[in-house]
């Protein structure tokens, strides 16, 4: 049975009412990937006799299947407004300007052509499609808070969140051993309606599956009016839509009785799924999906958007039968087995209505690449023995770092002398998604302390912010080297967590930016107080006045004493004086 070449768009809906519904991804995981696997070997299909049919990638093209180079006119384009960034609120901010991988965030508007959006347009024209910039409320500071809260959702993997324009090589992958590639994160006041794209009315975003790279697709769409003009939910939407990119499906709840939110949507508490619907809660992280209730519980996040095995090869831009010319749609296509070819007629839709494969109407195709992310190289060690070094200056000093993945831990070294220790390490100061956790342990590998500090939600919709998400302690402690451990935690018990509310948190997506500060107060010096002399057994010698009228000192020679003689002698003189006195006052 021919199959109708179809791609699946992700159509998201994210919240920001109570009462509001979100809209069901158009089409299946299974349907879509059956469209995108023409470049994977393709089983073959029993047939009724019970015999092998074969395949018609098996059977030899005709002249008129042979690839056709795309002319620069049909080349999938998306064409920036303001590539030199002159709107007077354009900021230039990069993420990581080193890495190969890029999301440009595109404030300003553009147009695009020839892409699977043009070709998917409810009117079948495959006309250009303009969308503006998000004026409405456009300032340097909201767009540098998008940014911020875009790229520490990113933060874990070796990408650029960029508000530059990269140009096309940064952004379109030629084929597989092209290795710099990315997407276009678009923010527009244009509607779908008013753009004339294949989004249902009123959802303010989309993506396509595993389009990350492939100019044909690699275009996502979110439109600020439809969130009322939310900065939080505008930024976590963008990082949704380029998640679908990256081939990752929406995670929903459903209670196993016939309750189904395609969107997990707590209305109070911590913790959502990025790929959910975040809107009231402050952490929006990638996740396991292993939370009671998951639509997809097999759909790890970190692992899809890292898996370059499932990038995927797609074919599309076909062209008519012996012609360089595209065809009008997508739509208008047969396909089987990785074959295309032209259909019989079309229906009122614009779909094509196929017959059995006919070689003679055959038609060629341009095969496009997608890809995958990386983690962040890790740069700070993780264990004791390959701790990065501490260094305190004046006594104090500071680091900083990003947890990249579920078991990466931070490990710091510092040497101190005996005094107070005081540590505080706090995440990145908007749009946090890592929650803390701080050991501090001494030379001996024994544990000194473990602060984690109990979470609670802090703000009011819809800035709502995570409190205790930091860690700080101040310990006395006596001169070594201690090691300081960072990580990122959960919170509570996920058992506790409802359809309605997330009091807990999963460790699992506990990542993004940090910085620690140190600071050291040494015990003050007591001064040692100086010796107290020890007394002397030396003999005094006396001074006595020798026979001449002088002075002399009498050794001590271990014989008789000499002083009773110096003291006659002493008398002696004084009565002489007395004497010659008197006979001078008779005169």
């Amino acid at each position: 049975m021919a199959r109708v070449r179809a791609r699946t768009t992700a159509v998201c809906s994210i919240v920001v009412a109570l009462a509001a519904a979100a809209l069901v991804v158009s089409g299946s995981m299974s349907a879509q990937a059956a469209a995108l696997s023409a470049a994977a070997p393709v089983p073959a299909v029993p047939s009724p006799d019970g015999d092998d049919a074969p395949l018609l990638t098996d059977q030899p093209a005709p002249a008129a299947g042979d690839p056709v180079t795309l002319r620069p006119d049909q080349q999938p384009h998306s064409i920036p407004a303001d590539p030199a960034g002159t709107n007077p609120n354009f900021v230039a901010l990069s993420s990581k300007p080193d890495s190969t991988k890029t999301i440009w965030l595109n404030f300003d508007g553009g147009t695009l052509t020839n892409t699977w959006w043009n070709f998917e347009r409810p009117d079948h024209t495959n006309a250009p499609i303009v969308y503006s910039g998000a004026a409405i409320d456009d300032s340097v500071a909201r767009r540098t808070e998008i940014f911020e809260r875009v790229a520490e959702i990113y933060a874990p993997f070796d990408v650029d969140v960029t508000t530059v324009y990269p140009g096309d090589d940064a952004l379109n992958r030629s084929g597989p051993d092209d290795q710099r590639y990315g997407v276009t994160d678009i923010l527009t006041d244009t509607t779908a309606d008013q753009m004339g794209i294949n989004l249902a009315s009123g959802h303010p975003g989309g993506g396509i599956y595993d389009s990350f790279g492939n100019p044909y697709e690699n275009q996502t769409f979110v439109v600020a009016s439809e969130l009322e003009g939310y900065v939080k939910d505008i930024a976590t939407d963008m990082a949704h839509e380029v998640g679908h990119s990256l081939g990752l499906a929406h995670s929903g709840w459903h209670d196993g009785a016939g309750a189904y939110d395609e969107y997990y949507t707590p209305y109070g508490g911590l913790w959502a799924p990025e790929m959910g619907n975040p809107a009231w809660v402050p952490l929006a992280r990638w996740s396991d999906n292993a939370y009671v209730g998951a639509t997809h519980p097999a759909q790890d996040d970190l692992a899809v958007i890292t898996d370059q095995a499932e990038a995927k090869v797609i074919q599309g831009s076909t062209y008519a039968v012996g012609s360089g010319d595209l065809m009008p749609s997508d739509r208008a296509e047969c396909q089987e087995d990785g074959v295309y070819w032209a259909p019989d007629s079309l229906d009122a839709d614009g779909y094509a209505i196929c017959g059995d494969y006919d070689p003679s109407k055959r038609l060629s195709s341009i095969t496009y690449y997608s890809g995958k992310l990386d983690f962040r190289a890790d740069d700070v060690g993780d264990t004791a023995a390959t701790a990065t070094p501490l260094v305190l200056a004046n006594d104090a000093g500071s680091a900083s770092g990003i947890i990249s993945t579920n078991s990466d831990t931070d490990v710091y070294a510092l040497t101190m002398p005996a005094g107070t220790l005081s540590l505080h390490a706090t995440p990145a100061a908007i749009g946090a998604n890592l929650d803390i956790s701080l050991t501090v342990t001494d030379s001996t590998g024994a544990v000194v302390a473990v602060v984690d500090l109990p979470d609670s939600v802090g703000g009011v919709f819809p800035e709502v912010t995570l409190v205790g998400a930091d860690a700080q302690t101040t310990l006395a402690l006596p001169q070594g080297t201690y090691d300081v451990s960072i990580e990122g935690t959960g919170f509570g018990d996920m058992a506790t967590n409802t359809e309605f509310g997330t009091p807990a948190a999963p460790k699992y997506g506990s990542l993004g930016q940090y910085t620690l500060a140190a600071a050291v107060t040494p015990d003050p010096v007591v001064p040692t107080p100086a010796p107290t002399p020890t007394p002397t057994s030396t003999p005094v010698v006396p001074v006595v006045p020798d026979a001449s009228g002088g002075s002399s000192s009498l050794a001590a020679t271990g014989t008789a004493p000499l002083w009773p003689i110096g003291l006659l002698g002493a008398v002696v003189l004084l009565a002489g004086g007395l004497i010659f006195a008197g006979v001078r006052r008779r005169s």
